[in-house]
């Protein structure tokens, strides 16, 4: 064998291992993915990607010291990892150190100027003014030959937040609206309306009673639910500001759970169908699992807020299975919510929301799930405005923490002086005191909304 095969035979062998972590931590079999990183890196201490991987995967599992240690040794190991400075940029804005995630970010596009995703990550998070070198950076980009697909879409995401912060609405629109076509999605609206028909039709009073007596009496969660751009994160980080709450973010512990109830009962019948042969045990069992899972995350809290918005598909699980618990559901104008959706690139999820008739019909599927639950849930269920809590917030968190059980906490109206992780699309926004000019924000694209508003009907309101 030629000895100067030898290394990029080595090589070969240890990018081949990195990128099989990778594809099983993409998976979600972080267990088997940490496992493969740790091991690779007994061999090779100072493997950039597989320590830079593994930072991304620490922060996924919650543990963020280790994250931020294993950034800081990639970060010494190659000082000018674009891709690095990129990732650990992300991470530092969503604990709160705004000026150096702008250090890292700025960076990163140094290093490398058509580094689409971080000119993205940095515009979403910070504001551009005029005469900005990373203005004509991201035009410089955006005019080069070859562009991919993402690339393009993050690049016209950035510069439509850029011109909507400038105030030229017109050109912002039209960068967003690129930008939600080259993000490729595929959406079947009839496939969400039938799954929505099927929860509807499945939980009604006569499952109600039948499984009225299976809960768990637990107080300790609480659950906010809404649409995304609803709200959701502003009212959780309030809550979390209270002495005795616990943010949790986003979990997707409901989601699971009802993903497992299949396998609970006899034949093959999937979710929701599978309630009306469930035992009523099952309930107490899957709601001490959760209880287990979130009191693991702060186990002195005394309540935990699970801020994951799509759950307002299963509040007729959570009623079953936490009948004492609290829920409020985030309400926002249906049109500044729609368009909050669409000047959002979401990181995974909300495929609907890149198309404005698709954007419209799915928010009618919404509604009317949110009109069932109103009808038929045997738990009470909090609606809080979103306009009302900019135009009043003492009131509008009074009234909040009075159904959830809450003494009354000032710090909480201090809430954008909270220090903890946000890792939602309004990390930006939960950092500043409440402000008014998202409200109504619609009437400045009316002329461009025109497929949304259509798709919406009655749910428009166009005339306040």
């Amino acid at each position: 064998m030629n000895r100067r095969s030898r290394p990029a035979s080595r090589a070969t062998n240890v990018t081949a291992r990195v990128q099989a972590a990778v594809g099983l931590q993409r998976a979600g079999k972080l267990d088997e993915a940490e496992h493969a990183y740790r091991a690779l890196l007994e061999s090779y201490p100072r493997q950039v990607e597989a320590l830079g991987f593994l930072a991304l995967l620490r922060w996924e599992r919650g543990d963020e010291q280790d994250a931020m240690r294993l950034f800081e040794q990639v970060l010494a190991i190659a000082p000018g990892a674009a891709t690095h400075h990129h990732n650990y940029g992300v991470v530092l804005r969503q604990i709160g150190r705004m000026e150096d995630s702008e250090r890292h970010l700025r960076q990163a596009i140094e290093l490398a100027p058509d580094y689409a995703e971080a000119y993205h990550n940095y515009v979403i998070g910070h504001r551009l003014h005029s005469g900005d070198p990373l203005i004509s950076g991201i035009d410089a980009a955006l005019s080069k030959p070859g562009l991919s697909d993402a690339d393009r879409c993050f690049l016209h995401f950035a510069a439509g937040k850029f011109h909507a912060d400038s105030g030229d609405d017109a050109r912002a629109f039209r960068h967003y609206a690129q930008a939600n076509s080259a993000k490729g999605v595929r959406y079947s609206l009839a496939a969400d309306a039938r799954q929505f028909a099927a929860i509807q039709s499945t939980f009604g009073p006569g499952l109600f009673a039948r499984l009225e007596q299976g809960g768990n009496p637990s107080r300790v969660p609480i659950f906010v639910v809404g649409m995304p751009r609803s709200g959701t994160t502003l009212v959780e980080q309030i809550l979390a500001s209270h002495a005795g709450v616990f943010g949790a973010g986003e979990l997707r512990d409901m989601m699971a759970i009802a993903g497992s109830l299949p396998a609970t009962v006899e034949g093959d019948a999937a979710f929701p169908h599978c309630m009306e042969a469930l035992p009523t045990q099952v309930l107490d069992g899957m709601a001490r699992g959760y209880l287990r899972r979130v009191q693991t995350l702060a186990p002195d809290a005394e309540r935990v807020v699970d801020k994951f918005p799509q759950n307002f598909l299963l509040l007729g699980l959570i009623a079953l299975m936490f009948p004492r618990a609290r829920i409020v559901h985030c309400e926002r104008s249906a049109l500044d919510t729609c368009l909050s959706c669409y000047f959002q690139n979401f990181t995974r999820g909300q495929d609907y929301s890149y198309d404005l008739t698709n954007l419209g019909g799915y928010y009618q599927l919404y509604a009317a799930m949110m009109e069932h639950w109103r009808s038929v849930l045997p738990v009470p269920v909090h609606a809080l405005r979103y306009e009302e809590l900019t135009a009043d917030p003492e009131a509008t968190v009074r009234r909040l923490f009075d159904f959830c059980g809450l003494e009354w906490d000032p710090a909480c109206l201090e809430f954008f002086e909270t220090r903890r992780t946000v890792r939602t699309a309004s990390v930006w926004q939960v950092r500043q005191p409440i402000y008014r000019s998202s409200v109504a924000r619609w009437r400045s694209y009316e002329q461009e909304l025109a497929p949304l508003i259509k798709a919406l009907g009655p749910l428009a309101d166009t005339s306040g």
